[in-house]
């Protein structure tokens, strides 16, 4: 199986942002974007409209949303031009209820929570993103742990596209792959530690 990497893109300023996607552009066609509340997770991430429109029509954009109830407000979200929303199983009202009405759709559990809860609703899923760490915070440790739940979940589907987010490096990357990983989503290994304006070759 080939995976892919995509960059992830946190920002705390509207500045941060188009540094951080105006430099996506120029190695990426792929790019996620952390949208965090404050709420569900403690840090608050910037989601400029005006550039999410810009830069969606330059590369595909999918929105990790950390945030509270986020169906409420995928209507927003789609008006951006995302094309492809990743809610948390934990912050849906009713995750059940929601993965049993929708079909292709995308969800992200978090390092604590097992992959058995989705297995009645894989066939309404296309996209599980699995964190390798807690949400909320870059510059993390890639929690071991992750890359069985990678396996498990292969083992359930040979169609479903498993991102892996979080704590992924140069060091671990090939395992997570080979775990069985389609997608790859980097941070911090990418655009370095706060606000550096060096993207590191990976």
């Amino acid at each position: 199986m080939v995976s892919k990497i995509i960059p992830a893109i946190l920002a705390k300023t509207e500045k941060e942002f188009e540094q951080k996607i105006s430099q996506t552009i120029k190695f990426a066609t792929r790019a996620q974007i952390d949208i965090m509340d404050g709420r569900f997770v403690s840090y608050v991430s910037v989601c400029p409209e005006n550039l999410i429109k810009k830069y969606a029509q330059k590369v595909f954009l999918e929105a990790h949303l950390m945030i509270e109830k986020p169906e409420e407000k995928f209507d927003y979200y789609q008006s951006l031009d995302f094309k492809k929303l990743i809610p948390h199983y934990k912050s849906l009202k009713n995750a059940n209820n929601f993965l049993a009405h929708h079909t292709g759709i995308s969800i992200a559990l978090n390092p604590d929570e097992p992959v058995s809860p989705l297995r009645p609703y894989l066939e309404n899923i296309e996209t599980v993103l699995l964190m390798g760490v807690n949400p909320g915070k870059m510059g993390q440790k890639f929690i071991p742990e992750t890359l069985n739940k990678v396996r498990q979940l292969r083992k359930l589907s040979d169609k479903i596209e498993i991102e892996v987010d979080g704590g992924i490096n140069k060091s671990n990357i090939a395992e997570v792959a080979k775990a069985g990983a389609n997608t790859i989503v980097v941070g911090s290994a990418i655009f370095g530690k706060g606000n550096s304006k060096k993207i590191i070759k990976f």
